[in-house]
């Protein structure tokens, strides 16, 4: 398998956030799932734990190239476009995601989507909020 794509949306509810992603070989889908985070973190935050997830789930994987789709045009812009970066706490966020791509074997690209063509990962990271026993 040379490249998986990974579609990641981030959800907040009730003090908690949840990051949802779906994972495709083409148009198969791999794995789908979700993380809970029992704090509420912004929105921005959110999007950005969705993608740093995203490079941990691809870890698991025999690829080359990792294509992390987000409809968060603020994460998608600080990662790609150089966009400046005003709040600390997405700073941290930033600096988690440039750490953790650096010590991977396959290269990482994010390309922004549009929220309609990311209804399966926002799904699942809405069900990461519904709190769980």
């Amino acid at each position: 398998m040379n490249k998986l794509v990974i579609q990641v949306d981030g959800s907040m509810r009730g003090g908690l956030t949840g990051v949802g992603y779906v994972v495709y070989n083409g148009s198969e889908i791999l794995d789908c799932g979700c993380v809970q985070y029992k704090k509420q973190f912004t929105n921005n935050q959110a999007e950005y734990l969705a993608a740093i997830n995203a490079i941990k789930v691809a870890a698991q994987f025999d690829i080359d190239e990792l294509e992390i789709q987000t409809d968060s045009q603020l994460v998608w812009g600080q990662l790609t476009q150089n966009w400046m970066i005003n709040k600390e706490h997405l700073r941290k966020l930033h600096n988690k995601f440039n750490e953790i791509s650096s010590k991977q074997t396959f290269n990482i690209t994010v390309k922004h989507i549009p929220r309609r063509d990311n209804k399966l990962a926002d799904k699942m990271a809405k069900s990461a909020t519904k709190e769980r026993n």
